[in-house]
């Protein structure tokens, strides 16, 4: 069966397909994208950037991403897309990036301490 998220097999369609012969019968066995995750945000992340347009439902955009990964080349520049993604979530939430987790949790425990009494800041 399809890996579905929205019944469209967006997930099944990223995958990997094998096809083996064993003896009298031939095997295919396919293989849903292994980050689930990151599909679903890439399609909730075209869905919100497009607005209210001509995809209103988060549904029909990931039906419009499945069609494009079945033309041609188009497999491939899904998984760039989403391959661009995750490393650009990876640098900017790593270390040294703008939002990275030492300096969110660093505002968050600044702006948190605004709140403390002198005596929990005292000890």
């Amino acid at each position: 069966g399809q890996a579905k998220l929205f019944g469209n097999g967006l997930q099944t369609a990223l995958g990997s397909t094998s096809v083996q012969r064993r003896r009298s019968a031939v095997v295919t066995e396919r293989r849903g994208y292994p980050i689930c995750g990151a599909v679903v945000h890439i399609v909730t992340e075209i869905w919100l950037r497009a607005g209210k347009g001509t995809l209103d439902s988060i549904v029909d955009v990931e039906k419009e991403i499945a069609a494009v990964v079945c033309e041609g080349e188009g497999k491939a520049l899904v998984q760039r897309c989403i391959g661009t993604m995750l490393t650009e979530i990876a640098t900017e939430l790593g270390c040294n990036g703008p939002r990275g987790i030492p300096q969110s949790m660093k505002k968050r425990l600044d702006q948190d301490k605004l709140q403390w009494t002198p005596e929990a800041v005292s000890g």
